[in-house]
């Protein structure tokens, strides 16, 4: 039998981003759109704001297993000078962004990075991927959000969901298992 693994993580670049936002006070994150529904909320990107003119901008990115062509969806994480998906004019001013707002927020403590995986096998080849999905966010006050790639509930598959809701935060995370926590 035939095996084929594959273990697709967050690059340097991307946990470089997530070192750099330790100690950042998330007040404030800017997205071109969103969708709401309850606790959860979905965007094609969500920009963390780390100072002026800089972002951490995380979204989806879809990828398709090697053998069995099956789709998935990893989180993508890049530092940049205005936020993902949002019109930023001449004199730096950002053009309509929408925000979640978290107020009082104290700054970043730690971040955790889960993976999801995936199985299947048929009599001739057997194929595992596992790929990261989900960041849990926890604050100094003890608050935590979280931010990941979620394929069956609301908004549209290759758009990142977030929430401060401890049971979505539960349900998010029912699949996926702590790969790392950066502190």
């Amino acid at each position: 039998m035939n095996s084929f693994d594959e273990a697709i993580h967050l690059d340097d670049e991307s946990q470089r981003s997530l070192m750099n936002l330790i100690g950042v006070r998330p007040y404030r994150i800017l997205a071109p759109c969103i969708q709401v529904a309850g606790m959860h909320i979905t965007s094609p990107s969500l920009s963390i704001e780390c100072g002026p003119q800089a972002y951490s901008a995380i979204s989806c990115a879809w990828f398709e297993s090697a053998h069995s062509f099956k789709d998935y969806w990893r989180l993508s994480i890049a530092e940049t000078a205005s936020p993902a998906g949002i019109e930023v004019r001449s004199d730096g001013a950002i053009v309509s962004p929408c925000t979640i707002n978290l107020f009082g927020a104290t700054p970043i403590s730690s971040i955790e990075i889960y993976s999801s995986q995936w199985k299947w096998s048929d009599c001739e080849a057997e194929e595992r991927v596992e790929w990261d999905s989900a960041l849990l966010f926890y604050l100094q006050d003890r608050r935590r959000f979280c931010i990941w790639c979620q394929l069956d509930g609301p908004g549209i598959a290759t758009e990142v969901s977030f929430t401060e809701s401890l049971d979505v935060i539960q349900h998010a995370l029912i699949d996926a298992a702590l790969r790392l926590r950066i502190e």
